[in-house]
């Protein structure tokens, strides 16, 4: 209920304090509540070979993170590209798959606009391209709810540490050196980054 619905009914209680004053009040009271009453979330519990979760981030102008990580393993790949496009998507995806020397049972994507073909009943539809990947590699497409951001957060997470120990370092050593970063020199970074990481044994695991 808004702060205007409200404050008919607060006057009529006693309140005679102004109506930006009573909004504040209110947004104050709301934002307590909503701290004290959180939805709550379930850690999510990942089995071997079940999910590979997926994530586009930006490295620089132009230059942009596709970030993959198995959820049980924690084993991550990482790969530059220059746009988001289905294309680009569709063979980062394969690439990870040859990279693992297998391929998960599910592959799970926020609502990124080159796998949606469409949303029915809140439920989105992978685009007809997807749907032939998937056949071709008998994974099953899943996405995320919509404004649900923390269903992949083991990605966003990866996201943030490849930017950091990956993208910041290497164009900043080559801005130093006065050298323009290309695609193929990054993704040779990308590749000796992800055998470093995947070399150390998580903790969790």
């Amino acid at each position: 209920m808004s702060a205007k619905r409200m404050l008919p009914i607060a006057r009529a209680a006693g309140y005679e304090g102004s109506a930006r004053n009573f909004r504040r009040l209110v947004a104050e009271a709301k934002l307590l509540w909503r701290n004290e009453h959180h939805r709550g979330r379930r850690p999510a519990v990942w089995s071997p070979g079940e999910y590979l979760v997926i994530d586009w981030a930006q490295a620089a102008p132009g230059l942009l993170l596709f970030c993959a990580v198995l959820a049980f393993s924690r084993w991550r790949f990482v790969a530059f590209a220059t746009d988001q496009r289905a294309s680009t998507t569709l063979a980062l995806i394969a690439e990870a798959f040859n990279a693992i020397a297998g391929v998960p049972a599910r592959v799970l994507a926020d609502r990124m606009a080159c796998l949606k073909g469409g949303v029915v009943a809140n439920v989105v539809i992978p685009t007809a391209e997807y749907t032939r990947l998937a056949s071709h590699y008998g994974f099953a497409p899943d996405f995320c709810h919509a404004s649900d951001p923390e269903s992949k957060g083991i990605v966003e997470n990866l996201c943030g540490y490849a930017q950091r120990d990956l993208a910041v370092p290497m164009l900043t050593e080559a801005k130093i050196a006065g050298v323009p970063v290309d695609l193929q020199s990054a993704n040779a970074a990308a590749r000796a980054w992800c055998v470093e990481v995947n070399a150390a044994i998580h903790s969790e695991i």
